[in-house]
């Protein structure tokens, strides 16, 4: 038995790695695009760059000619230096007054996007199963379900467009609002209730479902455990897809939806501060990756095992 238990510990070990691979595949996606995006800040300068990377020094003499190679090295080691910090948890001040960190401006900012998102998955989930419910009828799928669906297939601009001229309806005037653009633009609600369709079909018809049909039960308390691993599953899939429309929301509001989305935007656009940009555009990489490893995780270590 004393043999076999370094064995067994390494089997543990291999498991908890392969539950954090999703978390480890992100950071590695993060690494390289953050040191690409260090390379366009560096670039971005049109004087030279001191001590800091994010604060621009304007001057009016040309940059002297630099090989590729000392370029390289100048923003690995502003690179290693930034990640020093942001494993301290420290990006920096986002202004000086009244004092803010990054850190918790970008914090406030992902939290009122997060919210955003989640909304318009509610909405998303709730008109989905509707749409499940009454596609058995004909008359009702034809006349309702099928146009609302084709209508979710135009591109969130339009949706966008559409809304505040025809509409008359100001973007950002409230979360519910915008939550419902960002479920009905750019095909989402019809990809979403789809996939949950099918998803649906195929737990029903299985062997077990019907057994348990057969024997006088509830079809639904008997897959509700795979039917709620598959809409986390299918959810997640789709956060990713749901980032990028929340960007494009977040411009579109001109401000009166201030999640991450408008800080990217105004701090490297309008305001230029290329600290609170950096640091924003990597974490929304961040979470963008993680949800969509998590997914791909979900999909092939645990609805395979069911």
């Amino acid at each position: 038995m004393n043999i076999n238990i370094p064995i067994l510990r390494n089997i543990n070990n291999i498991r908890i790695l392969n539950y954090l691979s999703p978390l480890f595949k992100s950071l590695l996606t993060v690494a390289i695009i953050s040191y690409l995006l260090m390379c366009l800040v560096y670039f971005s300068h049109v004087g030279p760059i001191g001590e800091d990377i994010f604060k621009q020094k304007f001057s009016y003499q040309e940059p002297s000619h630099t090989s590729f190679i000392i370029i390289q090295e100048e923003i690995i080691s502003h690179y290693i230096k930034w990640i020093n910090s942001a494993i301290h948890l420290d990006f920096g001040q986002a202004r000086s007054y009244p004092p803010t960190s990054v850190l918790s401006l970008v914090g406030s900012k992902i939290f009122i996007s997060s919210k955003l998102i989640f909304f318009s998955l509610l909405i998303a989930l709730a008109l989905s199963i509707i749409i499940i419910i009454l596609r058995k009828y004909k008359l009702i799928n034809e006349i309702i379900i099928e146009p609302l669906l084709s209508i979710s297939f135009t591109h969130i601009l339009v949706t966008i467009i559409i809304c505040k001229i025809i509409f008359d309806i100001k973007i950002g005037s409230s979360m519910f609002t915008a939550s419902l653009i960002l479920c009905l633009g750019s095909g989402f609600l019809s990809d979403f209730s789809y996939l949950l369709y099918k998803e649906y079909e195929n737990i029903m018809s299985k062997d077990y479902a019907i057994f348990a049909e057969f024997s006088g039960f509830s079809k639904l308390l008997f897959t509700l455990k795979e039917m709620t691993i598959s809409l986390i599953s299918i959810s997640t899939s789709r956060i990713p897809i749901l980032f990028g429309g929340m960007i494009i929301l977040e411009i579109a509001s001109g401000g009166a939806l201030e999640g991450v989305g408008y800080l990217i935007w105004d701090s490297g656009f309008v305001n230029q501060n290329l600290r609170v940009f950096y640091s924003a555009t990597v974490f929304s990489i961040f979470i963008t990756s993680f949800f969509f490893f998590l997914a791909d995780f979900i999909d092939r270590k645990i609805l395979l095992k069911n």
